[in-house]
């Protein structure tokens, strides 16, 4: 049949299997064909299987085959091979998976679905919905997930969800969605996650989510929202995950998220927000990460007393300008991005309050020296990458912890000793794209973990003999370091 069988992922008690590569061609085959060999020699317990997935979705098979004893729950699948039935009475009351994927099902009212009393989940991918009938889904009492993927449904009446008090997932991505009345969600109080990506959204208004207390993600990224209105996210105090990326926001302020007290990850990326307001995020003490890169920030201000923060991303924007007091408070920041932008000087003390930071990316910006204190307490610091700068000096020291150092294209002419003092731990070392001429006896001393040294696009001629002496690399590798990369061949001196 095609299938690769070593491929089977199973879960304990066997409630599902995963096929994730082939192309299964049959209208034949039973279940115990599927399992074939395996359900022998591995005692695989199928009692319990209630979903039976194939990936890629290039499957044709006749689910009256297959979703039949010994399965304990019906799973009803019915795509461009398998046309869906006339009338969602042929559908057994003991379905638990009904999907729907390009291809229309039955018209309904909410009437013909209660019967389907055990049902889970619900799918209508790329099926050709224009709307819903009112309470198209009420009485849906066991209904966990609900997917609208791929339709074109445009306008959300106040009723479509009512009735739906179990659902914990709802997909309503790529609909073509413009707008959301206040009180579309209301009475879905056990949701957890709404997806309302890839739609074309234009803002947000007051209470546009009223009534989902208990949801924890929210994804509304992909749409063209303009504008957040106070009160938008009003009565999300559980909501943890926010993704707002690949909208058209322009700025932010200290109203645009209120009342999102248990905010963890905030995804801001890919908007055109120039203007963060410094009290932006004073009131989320739980937030842990923010990503604002490729917008069109100018300066630093926002980021400051955010205790558990692990995660800075400003990469890719118009940053020029760092203040000493710009990261102040973030004593668990571990990674901090500000690759791409615009910033010409470290000023000192920038880092000082950030004892937690282990990866740190100034990658492509136009900074021409680092002072010898800016980065001296980053006790714990692990990657630097200072890459594409316009550094024509560099003295880094008391970063015990560090193990990769990048800083390929600058313009360095030459390393002298003491340049990497206390640099014992380093791993990698990239001085490519630099303007090096000669590498000074010593230069490279306390190097003495280092694996992998680059020096391509120099301007080398000869070494020193001596140049490697303290580096203590592998016996095996026949010439100092696993990989040495040079623009031209160095010859060294006898």
């Amino acid at each position: 049949m095609g299938v690769a069988w070593g491929q089977t992922c199973k879960q304990s008690a066997h409630h599902f299997l995963w096929f994730d590569s082939g192309v299964l061609k049959t209208n034949t085959f039973k279940p115990q064909e599927i399992l074939g060999q395996e359900s022998v020699s591995n005692q695989l317990d199928i009692s319990s299987l209630t979903t039976l997935h194939f990936s890629p979705l290039s499957v044709e098979y006749s689910y009256s085959d297959v979703f039949v004893s010994p399965f304990s729950s019906e799973v009803y699948d019915h795509t461009l091979s398998d046309p869906p039935p006339a009338t969602w009475s042929a559908i057994p009351v003991s379905a638990v998976i009904v999907s729907f994927t390009d291809v229309s099902p039955p018209s309904w009212s909410s009437s013909d679905l209660v019967q389907l009393t055990s049902l889970r989940r619900l799918a209508f991918v790329r099926a050709g919905l224009t709307s819903l009938p009112p309470s198209a889904f009420s009485g849906l009492d066991s209904l966990d997930v609900l997917q609208l993927t791929g339709n074109d449904l445009g306008f959300l009446l106040t009723t479509t969800f009512s009735g739906l008090p179990n659902v914990t997932e709802l997909d309503l991505t790529s609909n073509g969605i413009t707008g959301l009345d206040p009180q579309t969600f209301l009475g879905m109080d056990s949701l957890e996650t709404l997806t309302l990506s890839n739609n074309s959204l234009t803002d947000l208004g007051p209470d546009t989510f009223e009534g989902l207390g208990a949801l924890k993600q929210l994804h509304l990224d992909n749409n063209q929202i303009e504008m957040i209105l106070s009160g938008a996210f009003s009565g999300l105090g559980a909501l943890e995950t926010l993704s707002l990326f690949k909208n058209r926001l322009t700025a932010v302020d200290s109203t645009t998220f209120a009342g999102l007290t248990s905010l963890r990850t905030l995804r801001l990326h890919q908007n055109e927000i120039s203007s963060v307001a410094a009290d932006s995020f004073s009131q989320f003490s739980m937030l842990q990460e923010i990503n604002l890169a490729y917008n069109m920030l100018t300066d630093v201000d926002a980021f400051q007393s955010l205790p558990v923060l692990t995660k800075l991303l400003l990469n890719d924007n118009s940053i020029s300008t760092l203040q000493t007091t710009s990261f102040r408070s973030l004593p668990d920041l571990a990674e901090l991005d500000l690759s791409r932008n615009s910033i010409s000087d470290l000023p000192s003390g920038v880092f000082d309050e950030t004892p937690s930071l282990w990866f740190l990316l100034l990658e492509s910006n136009t900074i021409a020296a680092i002072p010898a204190t800016v980065l001296s307490g980053l006790q714990n610091l692990q990657s630097l990458n200072l890459k594409n700068n316009q550094l024509s000096s560099l003295e880094l020291d008391g970063l015990p912890a560090l193990e990769i150092l990048d800083i390929a294209k600058n313009s360095l002419t030459s390393v002298l000793p003491g340049t990497f003092d206390g640099l014992s731990g380093v791993r990698f070392l990239s001085l490519s794209g630099n303007q090096l001429t000669t590498l000074a006896p010593l230069a490279l001393d306390g190097f003495s973990s280092l694996r992998i040294l680059h020096l391509s696009d120099n301007q080398l001629e000869t070494l020193e003999e001596n140049i490697f002496n303290s580096l203590d690399f592998p016996a095996s590798s026949g010439f100092p370091g696993e990989i040495i990369k040079a623009a031209r061949e160095v010859q060294c001196c006898t």
